[in-house]
């Protein structure tokens, strides 16, 4: 977080990300800011980079040198990610109830299990800890990627949960 606002890096700059991931996250700019861009194909990141980076979004060809960036990413977080430790920090996608799929935008660490996500359906930020706010939403899953999602075992998250 920079100035109050969450870093966000965009590595894959096109067709899901042009059309879902980064409209979205525009939309959230007293929250978030994007500030890198990777694509293999260096002209989509530079476009991408124009067009939602407002000036000052770093080009990248490389997700390698991306992550190894620690003004975008907490390394801490790349290698524990790396090593298949599941977090819920911002920029995890995450599965809701109803198949709603999001984006995690805010950790809560009060309660890690209720952060604030976007949804990828209605492009609408739930704070999934706000029960009057949240429309009934509660996380499902955690995804590694939309195709190599993570399963969670039920009976480990309980024992996450907060005391009451």
């Amino acid at each position: 977080m920079k100035d109050g606002k969450l870093l966000i890096g965009i590595i894959g700059c096109g067709g899901i990300a042009n059309q879902k991931h980064m409209p979205a996250l525009s939309k959230l700019d007293e929250k978030c800011v994007m500030t890198a861009f990777c694509d293999t194909v260096e002209e989509r990141a530079r476009k991408a980079a124009e067009q939602y980076g407002k000036g000052a979004g770093k080009v990248y060809t490389d997700y390698h040198e991306l992550l190894a960036d620690p003004e975008i990413y907490d390394p801490v977080v790349v290698q524990a990610l790396i090593n298949g430790i599941n977090v819920l920090y911002p920029g995890v996608c995450v599965e809701l109830t109803g198949h709603e799929k999001g984006l995690v935008i805010i950790e809560n660490e009060m309660d890690i299990f209720r952060p604030w996500v976007l949804s990828f359906r209605d492009n609408k930020l739930y704070d999934l800890s706000n029960p009057s706010s949240c429309e009934g939403l509660e996380l499902v899953d955690i995804m590694k990627t939309m195709d190599n999602r993570i399963k969670l075992d039920p009976d480990l998250l309980k024992e996450y949960e907060p005391c009451t």
